[in-house]
């Protein structure tokens, strides 16, 4: 690399128009000048690397003194940084030596993004053999920042039969600013001629900083230095220093650096006054005059503890509640007998019951009021009786199941505030079921429920939660979940699969409103079983759900005699001949938004509406694959509305939108493509008033991209006046009109047929 004159006299033009200097001191024949210069320094450490660039800037000079500014900025890998702005003066003494002083101000913003200010003050001796050194460091404003406190989490733990929430003590801490000195001394090695350009000198020093509170930072520091002038193949007046530092003290450590730094000249050093001979001992002299200052390369800062709050416990009461614990208790198969478990789990109300190993029950279990029944291991959360703090509980012990062969539920729960965790819970028989509750405020949580009848059972039991389960059922007519005359109940992250005919994935009925049921896998394999079913339950809400089913009129989600209904977000795939993505069937103020549907059988629609007004279809991806499967139906209804849909219809016959009777339905940018001759976009078969139809993209097409089999009366768009208007290509015949209102048709490069 190369710097050209051209550019290093710019430079030094620059700098000395600044301090007023011109940028090639007039010197008399023989007598030295400095000129300004910019030295490059990377610093490589086990833990840290640093980098520096340094500017010197001559302020005065007489030949014999310099008065110098020195400016450094400084950045490492954790994320300080910092900047230093001196001023020093040298001076040439005859018997060879150099004396010198400085002052900095020096500004850091530590790694916790604190920033401290410092003054530094220095003198030295420097001569060809020996160097003198001495810092002073003096932190100035204000010399403490508070850092954040430091502590463990809250946590719960049994003891003596209770459950304590425990809050570790907090560590108060402060970075401090550290006053202090460092001292130095410098010999060289004679591994080079005392005339050569080139020499190595070695160092040792030692350092010392305090602050209050602070642990001293004391320790020595070695350095061993190479420095080669007049570097070949660079340019004149280059520099090169390669080296290697090490220091030990009590609070850093052991910490070794290598160093390399570069100095690049700001002047044409061919057309300054010749020096004497480079190699004699005035030049090495002169030299030194502009040698880098060492000092401390960081303010040095420490972190100090300044408190600790002591440790705080607290008894843990039931955050649904607020009341305490009356009791906890463990049960382990091993040791304590299935009758006596169960009369003790229907005895102690209010309490944590927790089950080791595998209970074989012969008759139900009655769970008490206000009661916790848990498996070992599992977790459960509590909250702190003063402090609020919720924090979760690992019940000790080994994973606890439950299994029967039992007429009824295995285990029932008709109090409030109940909650069922981390269960193993089987029953093999097939008129029976696993978890039955008949109180408010259930929570049905993380367990594994494996069940030839029924899975999951609420009656009568508003704001349940069941979440996290996984549930598996045989058998005809034994839905996963299925919720009765219960209102306000929240179905969500579970695995549910059944296997029989009839048998829902999760079912809400006879006026079981406000469900919601959310992240959940829902799989059923036969037919007649629905993924989501809500039946005469309004306002339900299935959302972000994976649903699969296999069997013939195995829908998705069905909404029956259900208003207000909501199903978005959710992925479903149909297998059976018609089973529908989505049913809406005799439910008004429907709404299928943003679904991705895929359908594969016949006359299975992606979403079907009857007999259902105000529906709401918008934004949904919709791919149907069997004969007659439309992608989107909707009949004997008003008020509705299909739009923003991406419709793929792949089968015979199988329309992008079939628009039965209806009347005031909005179709609008939709985008439709069939692919079977006989698959129709838009297929009007039943009279529909006051129709709009706007902006809908179709293409490619099977056959016509709007055909009207009955008697339509459309509304003109408010500002063109047109009656139809979109991009139609690709189709047999894009307007197939069978019988029509007059006005305005509008569409893009079509064609206009009739009967």
């Amino acid at each position: 690399m190369r710097i050209s004159r051209s550019a290093l006299a710019g430079s030094a033009a620059a700098i000395a128009m600044l301090c007023g200097q011109p940028a090639i001191a007039e010197e008399p024949q023989g007598q030295p000048s400095w000129g300004p210069h910019i030295d490059f320094e990377g610093r490589w450490g086990g833990d840290r690397n640093l980098g520096e660039v340094d500017l010197f800037l001559p302020l005065w000079q007489d030949g014999r003194s310099l008065l110098f500014g020195d400016i450094r900025t400084r950045l490492d890998n954790q994320g300080s940084r910092e900047g230093n702005f001196g001023i020093g003066y040298r001076r040439m003494l005859d018997n060879g030596w150099n004396l010198g002083g400085y002052g900095f101000f020096d500004l850091r913003r530590t790694d916790d993004d604190n920033l401290f200010r410092q003054a530094t003050l220095g003198v030295e001796a420097l001569s060809f053999d020996w160097d003198f050194r001495a810092n002073a460091y003096l932190p100035l404003g204000d010399t403490s920042k508070s850092l954040p406190s430091t502590g463990s989490d809250p946590y719960a733990e049994l003891q003596s039969g209770t459950i304590q929430v425990v809050t570790p003590g907090v560590t108060l801490r402060e970075e401090q600013a550290m006053a202090g000195f460092n001292v130095e001394v410098g010999r060289r090695v004679p591994v080079f001629p005392a005339d050569s350009g080139t020499q190595l000198r070695a160092y040792a020093g030692f350092y010392h900083f305090t602050a209050d509170g602070a642990e001293d930072v004391t320790g020595p520091r070695l350095r061993l230095e190479l420095t080669v002038n007049e570097v070949p193949a660079l340019w004149p007046g280059a520099r090169l220093t390669l080296g290697a530092e090490l220091q030990h003290d009590d609070v850093r450590d052991t910490e070794g650096f290598l160093l390399a730094r570069l100095r690049v000249p700001l002047y044409e050093v061919e057309d300054r006054p010749r020096l004497p001979a480079p190699v004699s001992p005035r030049t090495h002299q002169i030299r030194r005059m502009t040698d880098p200052i060492v000092r401390d390369i960081d303010i040095v800062a420490q972190t100090v503890t300044i408190g600790q709050t002591p440790e705080q416990r607290e008894f843990a009461v039931d955050p649904r509640t607020g009341l305490p614990y009356a009791a906890v208790e463990s049960f382990d198969a091993a040791t304590v007998s299935e009758a006596d478990m169960r009369a003790a789990v229907n005895s102690m109300d209010n309490s944590i019951i927790i089950l080791n190993g595998d209970f074989a029950v012969t008759d139900p279990i009655y769970m008490a009021d206000s009661q916790t029944l848990i498996g070992g291991g599992g977790t459960m959360p509590v909250q702190g009786e003063t402090s609020g703090t919720i924090v979760s509980f690992t019940a000790p012990g080994q994973t606890g199941s439950v299994s029967g062969n039992l007429g009824l539920s295995a285990i029932t729960y008709a109090g409030t505030d109940g909650a069922l965790r981390n269960l193993t819970i089987v029953n093999h028989s097939p008129t029976g079921g696993s978890v039955n509750g008949y109180g408010n405020n259930i929570t049905i949580a993380d367990n594994h429920i494996v069940s030839s009848g029924r899975g999951i059972f609420f009656e009568a039991s508003e704001h349940g939660a069941i979440s996290g389960n996984v549930v598996r059922t045989t058998g005809d007519g034994n839905n996963g979940i299925a919720i009765y005359q219960s209102k306000g109940v929240r179905v969500s992250d579970n695995i549910v699969t059944t296997s029989g005919e009839n048998s829902y994935g999760v079912y809400f009925f006879d006026h079981s409103d406000d469900g919601v049921v959310s992240g959940n896998r829902i799989t059923t394999y036969s037919s007649d079983a629905d993924g989501i079913y809500f039946e005469n339950s309004d306002k339900g809400v299935a959302r972000d759900n994976a649903i699969a089913t296999a069997g013939e009129d195995a829908d998705g989600i069905y909404f029956r005699q259900s208003n207000n209904g909501v199903a978005s977000d959710n992925v479903i795939t149909t297998m059976g001949d018609d089973a529908d993505g989505i049913n809406f069937l005799d439910s008004d103020n429907g709404a299928a938004s943003d679904n991705a549907i895929r359908t594969s059988g016949e006359n299975a629609e992606g979403v079907f509406i009857s007999v259902s007004n105000s529906a709401d279809v918008t934004g949904n991806s919709v791919v149907t694959g069997g004969a007659n499967a439309h992608g989107i139906v909707l009949g004997m209804s008003g008020d509705g509305t299909i739009s923003g849909n991406v419709i793929v219809t792949q089968g015979a016959d199988s329309f992008g939108i079939e628009l039965g009777p209806s009347y005031s339905t909005t179709i609008a940018e939709n985008r439709i493509q069939t692919g079977v001759a006989t698959a129709h976009g838009l297929a009007i078969i039943g009279e529909a008033d006051d129709l709009i139809v706007r902006d809908n993209t179709f293409g490619p097409i099977g056959e016509d991209a709007i055909s009207v089999e009955d008697d339509v009366s459309f509304v003109p768009d408010s500002s063109t006046g047109n009656i139809v208007s979109g991009t139609i290509g690709g189709a047999t015949c894009d307007i197939d009109i069978g019988v029509f209102a007059t006005g305005t048709v509008s569409f893009t490069d079509g064609t206009l047929c009739y009967p």
